[in-house]
């Protein structure tokens, strides 16, 4: 009887020692996977985590490597997006002019980070003619398109004193 007792305490002790290694394993598993995730949240991506299992946490872990590697993908991909909102609204006029008898503002707001919408004042002698323009669609690629056509409408006013001069160089350069 005394023989049965201490085998069941030998098994239970057994028993216990292995349930308390597998947990002290899942629970450093998470804790890892938690620090790694707060230092994401600051901007710290690091290295990703080595998968030591082929269970859930190796699973999990496998997981939250390939959402990390996405993450610091469209993280770089949105400050490219800032960047280019940036440039593209340093294309817009920084003033606007003064013209007695008429009060003149112009905004341009984008529906995302950054669009095809475009104005300008452009002086020449006593003349200012105002532009406007909206290339059809939005995001990077009417960006773009329109920095291109200022850059074109740009040097075409400079290089032709007849307004119809102008647009019809600028419509061709475009179109080619």
């Amino acid at each position: 009887r005394n023989y049965y007792f201490l085998i069941l305490a030998v098994f239970i002790s057994v028993i216990l020692f292995l349930i308390r290694r597998v947990t002290v394993g899942m629970a450093g598993s998470v804790r890892r996977l938690s620090n790694v995730a707060e230092g994401i949240a600051r901007g710290d991506f690091g290295a990703p985590l080595p998968v030591a299992s082929h269970d859930e946490i190796g699973e999990l872990t496998r997981s939250f490597n390939t959402m990390s590697a996405q993450l610091k993908d469209r993280l770089r991909l949105r400050q490219s997006l800032d960047m280019a909102k940036e440039v593209q609204q340093s294309l817009l006029p920084e003033t606007t002019p003064q013209v007695a008898g008429l009060d003149i503002a112009g905004r341009s707001i984008y529906c995302e980070e950054t669009g095809g919408d475009y104005f300008d004042y452009l002086h020449a002698d006593e003349a200012l003619h105002l532009v406007v323009g909206d290339v059809a669609g939005h995001g990077i690629s009417a960006a773009l398109l329109m920095s291109s056509v200022r850059a074109s409408l740009r040097q075409c006013y400079c290089e032709i004193g007849d307004i119809g001069g102008q647009v019809t160089n600028l419509n061709r350069s475009i179109a080619a």
